[in-house]
């Protein structure tokens, strides 16, 4: 009943809020569908020809937001980050309730959401280790993107896109202080040349934290941060009309970032606060060079691009307690390859093509072996429009084969290849300039890493190999709207995913392991997405912008109950599935005045009711239980405070982050900082 009625409210919300079709008729300054560029398709098309669901992060709500990382911004905006057990290099987005089981240290082949860098692989790290400086937009493609961008998009893809350089210079230098003994220092620049020969654009960062104090008072010992690092330089030659040569490098680091033992947390086992004793330190470093060709004809109707780029992904462990000082240090090193070419054919017809291959090659050595992940991946995809542009049907393919081998021989060397085939398809429908009906079916898969097929030993732990194990695929459906009108926008969805063969470890004796394929699970749910500029809305000087996101998935269900994995599930109901919370929501308030230059933001995040399991320290004995993470809110204010002639403004950014102190723990047990504040100063040209 109460799935109902929430159901029934959210719909009504939303047609609620949505301003009336005669309304618009009056308007003449109806913006519409064509004025947004997205690039869920490997291409850079209209946001009316998208028929899946796609969500941006402009670089403003970047600079409004009070995140230091990519982990943060993405909890800001409702998107559920799981922090894992393991805690450091564990952490993954959560896109429609897709949550792998994860292999630190094997990046975005471990991962259930893509994380790519101006449409690249970089190795896929953990975003509590990408910063957000000189960053243009992000963009958010819910749900399996298997056709354009290959394994591991079973749950969606999160494109990071850097500034390219323009006519106009830009200069942002920021640093500042904080709680937890924060040091954070940002500088940013881009430009051209006169003639527009090149462009440049860079972008670095550091930043350092030490151990953080909990909503309850306490400092929790052995929780630092650590001090992270980030670099991003973007180099284009426009050679010929239409013509780019472009080189990126990026790098990130995050060192001596800290994770307390189970005896060291407060838990259903250990409540109150425990003394500390001991913690896991790590470190990682990915960095990487594209060198990236793009052009088009004279008429457009013609467009290519090549890539090639390299990259390596350092991670690194070591174990630290009172009574036995520093333990061994546990290390994966990945080399990773990439060479991409796309060729497209779109002259404005009826009718558009893109197709495309990909190559992509990790070299890991890690434990003592060498694997070796091995993709090769063809696509092609194609548009047809009709009746002045107002229908469009998609659809798409991939082929995929790989070679995985274990490599470093404990045993003997071992092999496994495998293809898959993905298909997706689609059609939107725009009855108005302003809104899009949708409706889209993809398809999203990944492939099982080394450390999942393969017998190996972990301390005490033996892994057993299962030379038979399948792919994990995903399969959704969704139906959808999407209204974007003048001082309004928003959007509506309804997904069903089908989560089939999910991989589990699951126990043969005791300290003796197998990865095993589950029949899967089921998730299916809304998505919501409002907003209004209200200062637009009566023609005022000001943004005044409340906004309003939210996922909500009434079925989380576990579909296999065969003694594997968890199914001891079974007494706690039918729809069970863990680590995911049944509801998310972001929701507050932007606020710009520009004739005393003054920004606010008010931002509060929500995330819902999830199944959770918490261990016993020693016996390690599992217990299951519903956890509920709660509200925090936070508050960003920037002012101007001197304008230099010709020579840029001096601004204050001030920060507060929990504003009412919870006690808030995103994963059980792993209690996230309480109130907390940041003071610091802005140069922008």
């Amino acid at each position: 009943m109460s799935g109902n009625w929430l159901r029934t409210g959210t719909i009504g919300l939303f047609l609620a809020l949505t301003p009336s079709a005669a309304l618009m008729a009056q308007s003449e300054n109806s913006a519409t569908l064509d004025t947004v560029m997205v690039t869920a398709s490997r291409a850079e098309e209209k946001l009316r020809e998208v028929t899946g669901s796609v969500s941006v992060i402009t670089e403003e709500m970047i600079k409004k937001s009070a995140a230091s990382d990519l982990k943060q911004l993405l909890r800001q905006q409702g998107i559920e980050v799981d922090s894992g057990s393991t805690g450091f290099g564990s952490q993954q987005p959560i896109i429609r309730g897709i949550r792998v089981t994860s292999s630190p240290g094997y990046g975005d082949m471990a991962a259930g959401t893509i994380m790519l860098l101006n449409g690249r692989r970089i190795g896929g790290p953990s975003p509590e280790f990408l910063g957000l400086s000189n960053i243009e937009r992000i963009e958010i493609v819910r749900g399996p993107s298997a056709v354009q961008y290959g394994a591991s998009g079973l749950g969606g893809v999160i494109n990071i896109i850097t500034r390219r350089g323009d006519e106009k210079t830009r200069i942002r230098a920021e640093a500042g202080a904080g709680s937890y003994d924060l040091e954070r220092f940002k500088l940013a620049a881009s430009g051209q040349s006169e003639t527009g020969l090149i462009d440049f654009s860079f972008g670095a960062g550091q930043q350092y934290s030490g151990d953080h104090k909990t909503g309850d008072g306490w400092v929790w010992e052995g929780s630092r941060n650590g001090r992270q690092l980030g670099f991003n330089a973007d180099l284009g030659v426009n050679f010929m009309e239409g013509q780019r040569l472009g080189f990126n490098y990026y790098y990130a680091g995050v060192f001596g970032s800290e994770t307390p033992n189970m005896a060291s947390i407060p838990s259903h086992f250990n409540p109150g606060k425990p003394d500390f004793t001991g913690m896991t330190s790590g470190e990682a470093t990915v960095s990487n060079l594209a060198v990236t060709y793009e052009g088009a004809s004279e008429d457009r109707a013609w467009n290519w691009m090549g890539r090639v780029n390299a990259g390596k992904y350092l991670y690194e462990t070591t174990p630290w307690t009172k009574a036995g000082g520093w333990g061994a240090p546990s290390a994966t090193n990945t080399d990773m390859k990439n060479l991409t070419a796309t060729l497209g054919y779109d002259p404005g017809g009826i009718f558009a093509l893109s197709g495309g291959l990909d190559y992509l090659l990790y070299d890991i050595e890690t434990g003592g072996t060498e694997p070796k992940y091995e993709n090769f991946g063809a696509f092609l995809s194609g548009k047809l429009r009709f009746f002045d542009d107002s229908l469009i049907f998609s659809a798409g393919g991939r082929f995929d084969s790989f070679h995985i081998e274990q490599g470093g021989g404990l045993g003997a060397d071992q092999t496994r290849n495998e293809t898959n085939f993905s298909p997706s398809v689609g059609v939107a429908y725009l009855p108005l300039d302003w809104l899009k009906l949708r409706a889209n079916y993809s398809q999203g898969f990944r492939m099982p890493v080394p450390t999942q097929m393969f017998y190996r030993q972990s301390g005490a732990y033996t892994y057993l190999e299962n030379m038979d194990l399948k792919p994990e695929k995903s399969k959704t459906w969704e139906v959808g709207l999407d209204v974007n009108y003048d001082f309004f926008s928003g959007s509506l969805t309804y997904f069903h995913s089908k989560y089939v063969d999910k991989i589990q470890s699951t126990t043969v004796a005791p300290t003796i392991y197998r990865n095993e394929n589950l029949k899967g699970a089921t998730m299916a749910g809304y998505e919501l997405a409002l907003s209004a500029d209200l200062g637009q809305a009566f023609n005022k000087d000001f943004t005044l912008r409340p906004y309003f996101n939210m996922t909500y998935m009434p079925t989380l269900r576990n579909d296999d109950y065969s003694g594997n994995g968890w199914s001891v599930q079974d007494t706690l109901g039918d729809d069970t599935f863990p680590f995911v919370s049944e509801m998310t929501m972001s929701y507050g308030l932007d606020f710009f005045e520009p004739n005393i230059d003054l920004m606010v933001n008010v931002n509060a995040t929500y995330f819902g009711k999830k199944l959770m399991a918490v261990w016993a320290p020693v016996t390690f004995a599992r217990t299951l239980l519903y956890h509920t993470p709660g509200t925090v809110a936070s508050v960003t204010l920037e002012k101007g405070l001197w304008e230099f002639e010709n020579m840029g403004k001096l601004k204050v950014r001030a920060e507060v982050n929990n504003v009412f102190d919870k006690y808030l723990e995103q994963y059980i047990e792993y209690p996230g900082p309480g109130r907390n504040f940041y003071l610091g100063l802005i140069y922008e040209y």
